[in-house]
């Protein structure tokens, strides 16, 4: 079932626990199709899919996106979070054969190191100081580098995490929720503060090689402005999959929509074939409407498509 209200609440279950802070921005993939993927935290920064990137359904995850070659990626269009002087952790469930991929950056669009720029990605084992070819990397240019022991590239859905706590300067790599600090190793991140105007790209490669844009599929790519605990590291790995309709178009809440720009879309449950609507002006009616009692909101019936226009 899908309730929709004017004002564009949408009525679903929550999957995120009480223990686990909010992130402050979470992209899940659950729009199914379009190019646009939306911030379910705190922040709203919904991304736009740049280049050979898809949604896909994954056999495992759902609706997941899928990165091919070359400048492919995810602009979210804004800075997010401090990633240097400041904690903050980063997640994602990726499924890749490659080395050498970024997972998440924040940086310019020049494609060219600066100093300060930040970048989560996989070691192609090149780099000074024997990393992990494979392994879990997160590097700070002229800031350090925070790394991972186990290779990550193998194939399969793999969850990665990195932590870091600005005051005592502890920082952790996680693969599928255990610890997985590689040491000792003879550097490590020593925060320095976020460049103004950088931005968050989802895949994005700011080193200068488009070919290093991430390759493969990727899902629930989380952000937080705290350092998350191995307890919370776990909480998230495990975070329900959707199981009623989500990432509604429009966002959640929207109100600066002209009439004929609004048609209401979804992304269906993994086990749902068909969807009542429910369409009104108080959201009390569209909340509690049922197929028995309408309440003068009842839409559409068991319809089979992913979308309804308010007519």
């Amino acid at each position: 079932t899908v309730v929709l209200a004017s004002i564009l609440c949408f009525v679903f279950g929550s999957t995120m626990q009480a223990a686990l802070p909010d992130p402050i921005s979470m992209w899940r993939f659950e729009e199914g199709s379009g190019e646009t993927a939306v911030d379910t935290g705190i922040g709203g920064h919904h991304g736009t899919l740049v280049g050979d990137v898809s949604f896909v359904q994954d056999e495992e995850r759902g609706s997941v996106l899928e990165f091919g070659s070359n400048e492919s990626y995810v602009d979210t269009h804004a800075g997010i979070t401090e990633l240097g002087n400041a904690d903050f952790s980063m997640a994602a469930w990726i499924h890749t054969f490659q080395d050498g991929v970024a997972i998440v950056g924040k940086t310019n669009d020049d494609r060219e190191w600066s100093f300060h720029e930040k970048q989560f990605y996989l070691s192609p084992g090149t780099e000074q100081g024997a990393p992990v070819t494979g392994g879990v990397h997160f590097y700070g240019n002229q800031a350090g580098e925070i790394w991972g022991a186990t290779p990550v590239n193998g194939g399969g859905w793999q969850h990665v995490c990195v932590t870091w706590d600005n005051d005592t300067d502890e920082q952790h790599i996680y693969v599928n929720g255990e610890l997985d600090d590689l040491s000792p190793v003879w550097v490590y991140y020593g925060g320095r503060g976020d460049n103004d105007g950088d931005v968050v790209r989802i895949g994005y490669d700011g080193s200068g090689n488009t070919s290093a844009d991430f390759s493969g599929r990727m899902d629930d790519v989380a952000i937080f402005d705290v350092t998350l605990t191995p307890e919370q590291v776990l909480e998230l790995m495990h975070l329900a999959l959707p199981e009623t309709a989500s990432s509604p178009l429009p966002y959640d809440k929207a109100t600066d929509l002209l009439p004929q720009e609004v048609l209401l879309s979804w992304s269906p449950g993994p086990s749902a074939n068909t969807h009542t609507v429910y369409f009104g002006m108080s959201f009390a009616d569209v909340n509690d409407a049922s197929v028995s009692n309408p309440l003068g909101v009842l839409a559409s019936e068991t319809q089979s498509d992913t979308s309804y226009a308010p007519g």
